[in-house]
């Protein structure tokens, strides 16, 4: 949505491009799992650690089963 946005604004073209270029970085560095996903994993391992027990302790308090 926010590439069509882009090719339709009244931006210059010079600008349009740097945006599209931008926001294929983007998708790219975060979107592309398949092709970047350890990489992702290991640029943001703290979020993957935080998230995972989190869950983990969530579970842990609202249910039966006791990981810790």
């Amino acid at each position: 949505m926010y590439k069509k946005e882009v090719k339709e604004s009244t931006m210059t073209e010079y600008r349009k491009n740097r945006e599209l270029i931008k926001l294929e970085e983007i998708e790219n560095k975060y979107f592309n799992f398949r092709k970047y996903g350890l990489k992702i994993v290991s640029q943001n391992y703290y979020f993957f650690f935080t998230a995972f027990f989190l869950g983990v302790a969530v579970i842990n308090q609202y249910s039966g089963i006791k990981f810790c």
